[in-house]
């Protein structure tokens, strides 16, 4: 008798024949040595061989981490003990050794007095890894006492194992977040202005391969002091991936050169990378960097290229040039910006003199510490009032409002574009929505956004000593507030953690860790001094009106958020850092792909995650706000940038600053996109919604489009749709007829309205859209009455109602609909045109139907429909035959 014993390999099954029963004087047979390929291979049973043992042979080149899974047994009783102990050699003369448990004590199966079984999940030791010939023995012997043989069999073995990630050479490789910024064989941080008020940072990924033990890492070098990283030590596994933050924190000006040395016991020698940065004292703002403002272009016949600036720049800064002519544009006078960092050329632009007064913005690449401009004319030619530098300034020289132009130098309130300085000890005061270029503030200055006004800074913001901004939010009192801080190192106390008789609760959302009330919630944060982090989000409770004001350095301009996935949770809360909105369509790019379904779900007035579609159609992210998002890459992040922030456009278009920190869900231009529908459900007041959107990417199943649904804190009803199991709230797919479950959530029995929106979208000529109640056996046409009433009991409903998106069976007669849904197959017929349905398998009639069918959806079920048919159908006089459809 034989049975079929599995070894399994990578998710595949190695089929192989074992006796049930092994007898003791089974004749030995000629070893076979088995290796491990994850193919379905015939392979024999254990052996017998002289000293009691069965054994089975078997290769692990290239493999590790062998996990070795077997039944024992008995195949009759008896009064004596007998015993299988586990071993194992990885040489074919070797010495036997005990296979050890978790406790370092043999394993072994031992007989009782009736028939008994065990089953054994082992862990070979390590140096069965990556091994030419491995023999895994079970030793049968006698303990004691007397009786008939037990006869010990072993079946069901399993073989789990890995391909060994450590049989090849090891190999580290260095990646760099800013592609294209880096030196071949170097990291080159950014030519940078002292004093800073943010670091310059490299991010950096380091990937591992084949190595074993830690990766170490320092810097070293003769300015080492200069640098900093975040991480220490690497924990690696077979292929490890790492992001590390590279600091550049110049204490003084001048050229810094050091060394990036990642070592690990199983390298030959460390692995050592330049770091080369420099830093020089911040140029006067508003002067120009030129020694003379006038310059003279001489033309000769031997060289055409007749005059250069050679001028030092920073890095990603922006630029002023200009300069005034006594003619126009006889001489042809042409300019080359060649931008540099010391000797290497990263880019070059051209302009022309098109009259006498020239004036242009120009902007710094990454790396750049040098400009150079080549003047080209056909004749001699003076230039008078040459200027090169920073933008001219606008300067607050008095305490006050933002916006009187009286406390501004010349009288001058500053735009989006402009430079803008506050003189020493100025108090500035926003009481309208504040857009500008770069900000420089003078010592002991003060800039005071008051609650929902905007106070955007594209560029960089530039600290004198002591001064610092103050930031005021208003928080719903008796509802969950989700908020991001708007100032670096946030701490707690500044939400009166208990004041004035206010309790608040304060948590953040822990990816993947189940707390004691089975959430990923942490527990209340008690401690004043725990610190926000910029970008993260965290939901905050107050029992009373609570104004918050956060005083300090506003955040960095970039703003990088690692996504988690973990113990299946992918959800991840982060928020907007900056003091202004953020721009769906500036975010985009660097959001695309990485979130499921491109949308984020913050937590609104009613206590509802409604999804906001991030994408090129503009909806605004407001600031200080915390929202969801599920992690599509587990190994990605977002990164928040000042330049993601609305411009001034959309201040002057929604100039009611009420309306500024409405959650994203109420921007009606969700509603108002190409192929996007909202089916919401309202009770009368607050209203859940989700979203089906066309794709012809999109699968009809789950996929990266789709996103799932995140449920609120409200107790009104929540909606979702229902795809393989999965509960969502974006749900895309690419073709029709496609159908679609749909569920209701509610904490009690309510009576509630169903309403499709953003019917007029829908480019697909004749789609039709049909919501089915499976208990009424009734079917309601959504384009032709959009809103419609319902009763929900207390609980969940999600096996009730089922959504149909169907398009005409012909654009001749648009109001004939004919698809499948499970093993019915269902028409609509809403202007009594159809005549007769015929259904087919081959030239087999099973069904004849004739006409008008007498109802909204006629539903046709036969049990010789079994799979595909094909269906004829006569419409106002005219046939459509070998309609195809599948049930």
């Amino acid at each position: 008798m034989f049975e079929k014993m599995v070894f399994m390999v990578k998710g595949k099954k190695i089929i192989a024949i074992v006796f049930l029963i092994i007898p003791l004087w089974l004749v030995a047979q000629e070893d076979s040595i088995y290796t491990l390929k994850g193919e379905k291979t015939k392979i024999t049973s254990p052996q017998k061989v002289s000293d009691g043992r069965l054994l089975i042979s078997f290769s692990t080149i290239n493999q590790d981490s062998i996990r070795l899974n077997y039944q024992a047994f008995t195949s009759q009783a008896s009064s004596s003990r007998w015993i299988a102990r586990l071993q194992y050699r990885t040489e074919k003369d070797g010495k036997w050794k005990d296979v050890p448990n978790r406790k370092k004590m043999a394993i072994n199966f031992i007989s009782t007095n009736r028939i008994t079984e065990q089953n054994f999940a082992v862990n070979l030791p390590e140096d069965c890894n990556n091994q030419p010939f491995v023999q895994v023995s079970w030793r049968i012997s006698k303990v004691k006492g007397n009786g008939v043989n037990p006869n010990i069999g072993i079946r069901d073995i399993e073989l789990l194992y890995n391909n060994d990630p450590f049989s090849q050479e090891p190999q580290i490789f260095i990646e760099y977040k800013e592609s294209g910024l880096a030196v071949e064989d170097e990291i080159v941080f950014n030519h940078i202005a002292l004093p800073y008020t943010y670091p310059d940072v490299k991010r950096i990924n380091i990937y591992g391969f084949y190595l074993r033990g830690d990766i170490n890492l320092q810097i070293e070098g003769r300015d080492k002091e200069h640098f900093h990283i975040d991480v220490k030590t690497i924990n690696t596994d077979s292929n490890t991936n790492k992001t590390i933050n590279l600091y550049y924190l110049p204490k003084k000006e001048g050229k810094h050169v050091a060394q990036l040395v990642i070592t690990t016991k199983k390298l030959s020698k460390p692995l050592k990378i330049n770091i080369v940065a420099s830093a020089e004292n911040n140029k006067p703002f508003g002067k120009s960097q030129l020694e003379t403002s006038v310059v003279s272009v001489y033309k000769t016949d031997s060289q055409r290229n007749n005059f250069s600036l050679t001028i030092p720049v920073f890095s990603n800064n922006r630029y002023v040039f200009e300069f005034n002519t006594l003619y126009e544009t006889s001489s042809n006078l042409t300019l080359s910006y060649l931008w540099y960092r010391d000797n290497l050329l990263l880019s070059q632009t051209g302009d022309k003199l098109t009259n006498k007064e020239y004036h242009s913005e120009l902007y710094s690449p990454p790396l750049a510490n040098k400009l150079v401009i080549i003047f080209t004319a056909d004749s001699g030619l003076t230039l008078y009032n040459v200027y090169f530098g920073s933008p001219k300034i606008k300067t607050m020289i008095k305490s006050g409002e933002w916006h009187d132009r009286m406390n501004w130098k010349d009288k001058e309130i500053p735009s989006e574009n402009d430079f803008v300085m506050i003189s020493k000890k100025v108090k500035a005061k926003v009481l309208n929505d504040v857009f500008c270029s770069t900000l420089i503030l003078g010592d002991s200055c003060n800039v005071d956004i008051h609650t929902g006004k905007f106070f955007c800074v594209s560029d960089d913001i530039i600290y004198g000593k002591n001064s610092y901004f103050s930031v005021e939010q208003r928080l719903i009192p008796q509802k969950w507030n989700y908020i991001s801080p708007a100032v670096n190192k946030t701490k707690a106390y500044v939400f009166s953690m208990k004041r004035n008789d206010n309790e608040t609760w304060l948590m953040t959302y822990n990816t993947g860790i189940v707390s004691e009330h089975g959430d990923h919630w942490s527990q209340y944060i008690t401690d004043p001094e725990f610190v926000l982090e910029a970008g993260h989000g965290y939901a905050l409770y107050t029992q009373k009106p609570l104004k918050v004001q956060y005083d300090g350095i506003l955040c960095n301009s970039n703003i990088n958020f690692p996504l988690v996935s973990q113990n299946k949770d992918r959800w991840n809360l982060l928020g907007n850092p900056f003091t202004a909105p953020l721009d769906s369509r500036k975010l985009y790019a660097d959001i695309d792909e990485k979130i499921q379904g491109n949308a984020i779900f913050p937590l609104d007035s009613s206590g509802f995650y409604n999804p906001v579609i991030i994408d090129s159609v503009q909806t605004i992210i407001p600031s200080l706000s915390a929202f969801f998002v599920e992690a599509l890459k587990t190994d990605s992040e977002i990164t928040f940038k000042r330049s993601h922030q609305v411009d001034a456009t959309f201040s002057t278009v929604n100039n009611n600053a009420s309306n500024h920190n409405k959650n994203s869900n109420d921007n009606h231009s969700l509603y108002e996109r190409k192929n996007f529908l909202t089916l919401s459900v309202s009770n009368g007041i607050n209203k859940n919604y989700i979203i089906f959107r066309k794709n012809p990417n999109a699968k009809n199943g789950f996929d990266y489009m789709d996103a799932h649904k995140l449920f609120g804190t409200s107790d009104n009803p929540e909606i979702y749709s229902i795809v393989s199991g999965e509960e969502l709230s974006v749900n895309t797919f690419s073709t029709t007829p496609t159908t679609f479950g749909i569920g209701f959530y509610s904490e009690r029995d309510v009576d509630v309205s169903v309403k499709m929106s953003n019917l007029s979208s829908i480019e697909d000529e004749g789609l039709n859209i049909f919501l089915e109640d499976k208990t009424k056996k009734s079917f309601q046409n959504i384009c032709e009455n959009a809103e419609f009433n319902i009763h929900l009991s207390k609980g969940t409903t999600d096996k009730r109602y089922k959504i149909h998106f169907v398009s005409p069976v012909s654009y001749d007669f648009n109001s004939v609909f004919l698809w499948a849904d499970e093993d019915r197959i269902l028409v609509c017929d809403k202007d009594n045109l159809l005549e007769e349905l015929v259904i087919r398998k081959g030239d087999d009639i099973i069904s004849v139907i004739h006409c008008p069918l007498n109802a909204d959806v006629f539903e046709i079920k036969d049990n010789n429909i079994t799979s595909a048919c094909v269906i004829d159908l006569k419409i106002d006089g005219k046939t459509y035959k070998d309609l195809y459809i599948e049930i």
